[in-house]
């Protein structure tokens, strides 16, 4: 979950664009873990979401 923290104080910081072509081709395998919870999951995925949501928008 740290990573998550992470990726979206990198996002704020650095912008949208940044965190669209950096932060989720790393996010992306972490999706597959087997030790994340289905909470843990649900919170990556809301955080993926709503950036290609907000990137969808900006286009």
């Amino acid at each position: 979950m740290c990573t998550l923290g992470v990726s979206h104080a990198i996002s704020k910081q650095y912008g949208l664009e940044f965190a669209v072509e950096h932060v989720l081709p790393l996010l992306f395998p972490l999706l597959t873990a087997q030790q994340l919870s289905i909470q843990q999951f649900a919170k990556y995925m809301l955080f993926i979401k709503d950036i290609l949501r907000s990137k969808k928008g900006e286009v």
